[in-house]
């Protein structure tokens, strides 16, 4: 009874062992002119497993399954899905995504469009900052909105 049960063990441990193995996958992303693109990210659908592109838009890392699907998405660039289908070498075109942009405000750290705001946003036109004869931009913005007081600081962060 032990030699079975050790036996099943084994067989276990070694499937398992075979199934953790994965697929390894590599390859280049460009654009349409063959430029290498750095920074790209590439990442197995459903999961976060992936990689982002380097210096030479390469990348390499170990799928979970030979038929996943991978997903890569660049900014400026239209999002792709792209099937491994058992290949060891998978390179990427990317195409530029063309989207008009209506208007984005910048908030703290990020970007949002005017649209996805909640609160009083105020707009200060480049006609109004070309009148000020005030050497800095945030000089010019002083004194162009109500009630918004503009200071700076030489301390980072500040």
């Amino acid at each position: 009874m032990i030699k079975i049960t050790s036996a099943f063990l084994v067989m276990f441990l070694c499937a398992f062992q075979l199934s953790a193995q994965g697929h390894t996958v590599s390859g280049t992303v460009t654009d349409p002119e063959g430029v290498s693109l750095p920074g790209v990210n590439v990442i197995v659908e459903g999961t976060t497993i992936g990689a982002v592109t380097d210096v030479d838009g390469q990348f390499s890392f170990t799928a979970p399954d030979p038929t996943s699907i991978l997903v890569i998405s660049y900014v400026g660039y239209a999002r792709q899905r792209v099937a491994i289908e058992g290949r060891d070498v998978v390179n990427v075109v990317m195409q530029p995504e063309l989207r008009a942009i209506d208007e984005i405000v910048v908030v703290g750290y990020g970007t949002r469009m005017r649209e996805e705001l909640t609160g009083s946003v105020s707009t200060v036109s480049g006609d109004r900052m070309d009148i000020s004869t005030a050497p800095s931009t945030m000089g010019r913005i002083q004194g162009q909105v109500s009630g918004v007081t503009v200071t700076t600081s030489n301390t980072p962060g500040g």
